[in-house]
């Protein structure tokens, strides 16, 4: 019984020994050796997390999500940050404020998302790797949501989003949460 698959980039080969034992005597004990054939593997890509969440008001070069990927033949695997069909009317937008970058492996900020004009809310994204002509795939989804999202205004205030701070208005009246002497 093998305790794993056999893999070519572990073991390209295994001796087997064999020994028989009737009780009365014991015969001589025999070798089968199993050649293990290479075969393309395909690559891996694995994400820290398959949904973020993150500010409209994110820094330009702000990591959003770590990325391994990797293929056991070593090869060079290339990854390209794609948008799923369901985010498709904002793939522009989306490319232009999101990219990959591989000297880190990670996904990360081109372009702040409110200046940019993306609106908040949920999107689709997609992680191909690909390793010679095999390619494979990672979704998932980054949420954008602006400062009133966690907001300290009090209920009968309204949020206003500014950028990396929010304002609690009442009446014409505004408190930014900036502010010092801000209290929420």
């Amino acid at each position: 019984m093998l305790d794993s698959a056999l893999n070519f980039e572990v073991a390209q080969q295994h001796d087997l020994v064999f020994e028989v034992d009737t009780l009365e005597a014991t015969l001589p004990t025999f070798h089968v050796i199993i050649q293990v054939t290479n075969a393309n593997d395909l690559p891996v890509i694995t994400l820290d997390s398959s949904s973020v969440e993150v500010n409209s008001d994110l820094s330009i070069g702000q990591t959003v999500l770590a990325v391994v990927a990797s293929d056991e033949d070593n090869t060079n695997v290339d990854v390209q940050l794609e948008v799923a069909a369901a985010s498709d009317p904002h793939a522009a937008v989306l490319l232009e404020v999101f990219g990959f970058r591989p000297n880190t492996n990670s996904v990360y900020v081109k372009k702040t998302p409110s200046s940019a004009g993306l609106a908040n809310g949920v999107y689709h994204m997609t992680l191909s790797a690909t390793s010679g002509s095999d390619t494979v795939t990672a979704d998932f989804t980054i949420t954008i949501v602006d400062d009133c999202a966690s907001n300290e205004c009090a209920a009968d205030e309204t949020c206003v989003d500014r950028f990396n701070s929010y304002d609690c208005c009442m009446d014409g009246s505004c408190v930014n949460s900036a502010n010092p002497d801000f209290d929420g």
